[in-house]
């Protein structure tokens, strides 16, 4: 569907530039072009942010760290100084 809605938009944002009596007009056309197409692969790639792929996070590692961490807290001994407070 988005890729669709790409193209629909895309053709239609050619067709506005062709009407258009400016040389800018390809320039513009080709920089949004690339600019929405570059928007399209970025939330093609962060879709699924927990799979395997090499932009994806990795959750194993992140478990892992988390899990030590709470063992270490919770059998770890603090003494706590009265005085201090």
């Amino acid at each position: 569907v988005l890729s669709l809605m790409l193209t629909v938009h895309l053709l239609l944002w050619a067709y506005g530039m062709a009407c258009m009596d400016s040389l800018f007009s390809p320039l513009i056309y080709f920089l949004t072009t690339l600019i929405f197409m570059g928007m399209r692969e970025l939330s093609m790639a962060l879709s699924n942010p927990f799979g395997d792929d090499d932009v994806d996070f990795c959750t194993s590692i992140w478990l892992a760290t988390c899990y030590n961490d709470a063992v270490f807290l919770l059998e770890h001994s603090f003494e706590v100084d009265y005085n201090m407070w």
